[in-house]
């Protein structure tokens, strides 16, 4: 849970730090398309909502929770970044760069919560190794 929980923070801060620096129109702000969701007109590279699905489809995909969960979740993820584009507030390159973001979040946090743990578990080791044996005096 915690390796998810990063990675769908760090998928939403980056995407959001990414429309700060890059100008980017919708494709309803060029008169492209239906625009099917009244949308702010904020910069759309990337997607902040594809990046945070992303990055929950591909940390369910490498968790240790039932398969049928985490495809089940993976694809609820696959939806969300097809409905950007479907609801005409995202060209399909900025679905693309956010599934690239927000799976290199879960990869990040995936590497950072085991080390978490392998280092948590090696100070629960050494302080159990530590202590003294037998009754108090």
């Amino acid at each position: 849970m915690l390796a998810l929980a990063c990675a769908v923070g760090l998928a939403w801060w980056a995407a959001s730090l990414l429309k700060h620096g890059v100008t980017a129109p919708r494709p309803f702000m060029l008169g492209l398309g239906t625009d099917w969701l009244k949308h702010a007109h904020g910069n759309g590279f990337p997607s902040s909502h594809a990046s945070v699905a992303a990055a929950f489809a591909v940390t369910a995909l490498l968790s240790p929770w039932p398969r049928p969960l985490r495809w089940a979740l993976a694809l609820a993820g696959a939806l969300v970044c097809w409905s950007r584009i479907a609801l005409g507030v995202h060209f399909p390159s900025d679905v693309a760069a956010a599934v690239l973001l927000g799976s290199l979040c879960a990869l990040l946090s995936q590497i950072a919560t085991r080390q978490l743990a392998v280092a948590w578990h090696h100070r629960t080791l050494a302080r159990s190794l530590a202590a003294p044996v037998g009754p108090p005096s």
